[in-house]
């Protein structure tokens, strides 16, 4: 997987950079564009599921250096995740159609789910985070409709924070 990043040379110029990451990957850089359907890790190493952009702040020196924001209030964030969808990249998801159908979600645990929703003969994806409760009435909360139109269709975990490092 591929990101583009931006980087300001020695003589102040804008240059864009493309950089391959892996998945799963803690990514300190600041994106070329806002990026969605991401998880982002706050100064207080709270991982949530939201998006990333970037903002600049004049200094002392009087330089412009860009830094990341994100998520709720688009506060200033140390590090994101770039998620691939099960349907281009399986690294990271379960699914009851893969190859791990043994692995099964923890009983009231929070999952970020690829969500499968059919409408108007047409089919599409979207990334959510879902909560996971097995009962008679379905497993996924929200995601159970028994007329077929939305499945959860891959899960997985919300990644743990990553130690160390002060990216201000």
């Amino acid at each position: 997987m591929k990101i583009h990043e931006e980087h300001i040379t020695e003589d102040h110029k804008l240059e864009m950079r493309e950089r391959e990451i892996s998945p799963n990957e803690w990514i300190d850089v600041v994106p070329y564009a806002i990026e969605m359907d991401v998880f982002i890790q706050d100064y207080d190493d709270k991982v949530e599921f939201g998006w990333v952009g970037s903002y600049s702040k004049r200094n002392k020196d009087g330089t412009y250096p860009y830094k990341l924001e994100g998520g709720l209030g688009a506060r200033p964030i140390k590090y994101w995740m770039k998620i691939q969808y099960p349907t281009e990249d399986l690294t990271g998801w379960h699914s009851e159609f893969a190859q791990d159908i043994e692995v099964r979600p923890k009983k009231n645990h929070i999952y970020l789910c690829c969500i499968e929703i059919r409408e108007f003969s047409r089919r599409r994806y979207e990334l959510r985070l879902v909560y996971y409760n097995p009962t008679k009435s379905g497993e996924w909360h929200g995601f159970d409709y028994k007329d077929c139109t939305r499945e959860v269709i891959a899960w997985r975990e919300i990644p743990k924070p990553k130690k160390g490092g002060d990216a201000r």
